[in-house]
């Protein structure tokens, strides 16, 4: 971590160059490990061209996890840091090109010695350039869809028709019901709204017999993230208030061009309201409005956000496994919620919500 600190501020001004996302970034990596996988241990590979001048960044942990919840037994490998806990979309290097990001995947290589390598939901960026330099196995493909708008567009270009009509007339709901839009920055603010995202957060979750994903750990990391996060690349949250009440709120983390939707809650009581997709074309305005060009909802498939003109874009894991264990956390994550090849369970999960009348949440970890 000591690396870290001392090679952060180079490491953030290259990010906000490429336009890296957060979970490529020094704010990340040290939060997560802060509360996420305190034992994980950080190993950089640094790039310099030939004046010293940092042209890539490839940040990797040693870890390790369970095969089975039930099985106390962890397997370790070599993995991208920020990875897996915490759940980090659109993961890989930060790197000028294409050539310094080979030379980093060709070098994690080396850096595994004889250890399990996996590269876990890397960046459509990256993808395929890494699984040809490590030559490893995909085990999963995690769906993050996206849209981006042309630089003189706009989002709701990309919008069908009836998602249009259904936009404006939600838009009227809102004025007359006396809601109305607030956005809090990384900040004084961000703690009290954060506190608010939570409680309608788990009342949506709650509504559907769910618990949320806003545990008291990851209120702790969320509040250190902003903390540590560099402007103008930093969270935000969106809320939609009635009077004094907090009815819906959004968190989204800016970085580059893009604003990545990370947590979203609302109140069951205003369901009628499809609040949701309310705060998803609020909020793709206000990016707008801030020239960001890309809103991206990270991981979670659903509906609405194709009719917003979301395309289904995978982040891929790739292992290269060693020895017996590798072999297994390969197979662990070909049957994992996304993996390429899903069980029964899977398959089966969507018949057992209908049964039950309802549908469950978006997975949680980039979005919602």
């Amino acid at each position: 971590m000591d690396a870290v600190a001392g090679l952060r501020d180079e490491w953030e001004a290259l990010a906000h160059r490429t336009g890296a996302p957060v979970f490529c970034r020094p704010a990340w990596l040290v939060v997560w490990q802060r509360h996420l996988v305190p034992d994980a241990v950080p190993e950089l590979l640094v790039a310099r061209d030939d004046d010293g001048g940092l042209v890539g960044v490839l940040a990797l942990a040693r870890t390790s996890r369970r095969l089975q919840a039930r099985v106390p037994v962890k397997v370790p490998y070599l993995s991208v840091a920020g990875a897996g806990t915490g759940s980090a979309d659109h993961n890989g290097p930060v790197a000028v090109d294409d050539d310094v990001a080979r030379a980093l995947f060709a070098a994690a290589v080396d850096q595994a010695r004889g250890a399990t390598l996996y590269l876990e939901n890397l960046s459509p960026r990256w993808a395929q350039l890494a699984q040809d330099t490590v030559g490893g196995t995909v085990t999963r493909r995690t769906e993050c869809p996206a849209v981006t708008r042309a630089d003189d567009g706009h989002f709701s270009d990309a919008w069908s028709k009836k998602m249009g009509k259904n936009v404006r007339r939600r838009h009227r709901q809102m004025d007359e019901e006396g809601i109305t839009s607030r956005w809090v920055p990384a900040g004084p603010d961000f703690p009290a709204a954060l506190d608010q995202l939570r409680r309608v957060h788990e009342g949506r979750w709650n509504a559907q017999g769910g618990e949320g994903r806003m545990s008291d750990t990851r209120m702790q990391f969320l509040r250190d993230l902003a903390d540590e996060c560099t402007a103008p690349d930093v969270p935000w949250i969106l809320l939609l208030e009635q009077g004094d009440r907090v009815v819906a709120g959004m968190l989204g983390i800016v970085a580059g061009d893009s604003f990545s939707v990370y947590k979203t809650g609302w109140d069951p009581d205003y369901a009628r309201l499809s609040l949701g997709i309310t705060m998803g074309t609020v909020a793709m305005e206000w990016a707008e409005t801030q020239g960001l060009t890309t809103f991206d909802y990270l991981r979670g498939p659903r509906g609405h956000k194709k009719d917003l003109g979301c395309e289904a874009v995978a982040d891929v894991s790739v292992v290269r496994p060693s020895g017996l264990t590798g072999v297994l956390l390969e197979q662990r994550e070909r049957f994992a919620s996304d993996g390429v090849r899903p069980g029964w369970w899977e398959r089966a999960a969507p018949v057992v919500a209908r049964l039950r009348g309802g549908s469950a949440p978006d997975e949680d970890g980039g979005s919602d």
